[in-house]
């Protein structure tokens, strides 16, 4: 990150910092973390803070727990092609229905694996649905 492009996203950390009630510390290194995981770069900083900061405003999901829960289930997203937005929305769910922090993301996990290699009856159902995983 160079000076100029922490400048432009400031304003959006600034304001997830006041939505969400939690430090500017933690903000960043949830943001910087997903931005890693998924090969982005310090121009996507923006669009990231801001989901984050909806699904922490719509959801009881924080940065904290969303941070914890990104910690293992990013990586496998990444690699199966679910979008960073997608995952966010989805840990936010799982965390108001009490899955919290590090289980979310452990279940994200098992879920995406899952999906993307089913076996015997789940693929028979999957692809009744017309369920297809690349």
């Amino acid at each position: 990150f160079d000076a100029q492009k922490i400048l432009k996203t400031l304003p959006s950390i600034l304001d997830a910092t006041r939505a969400s009630g939690e430090g500017i510390d933690t903000v960043l290194r949830v943001t910087e973390g997903l931005l890693s995981e998924f090969g982005l770069t310090a121009n996507d900083t923006t669009r990231v803070v801001d989901t984050l900061t909806a699904v922490s405003m719509k959801t009881r999901a924080n940065f904290s727990r969303m941070g914890e829960a990104f910690k293992y289930s990013a990586g496998t997203a990444k690699q199966l092609g679910v979008k960073m937005h997608d995952l966010a929305a989805v840990t936010g769910l799982l965390i108001n229905a009490g899955v919290e922090g590090g289980m979310a993301g452990r279940a994200m996990r098992r879920v995406m694996i899952r999906l993307a290699s089913p076996t015997g009856a789940a693929a028979k159902e999957m692809k009744k649905l017309g369920v297809v995983m690349d």
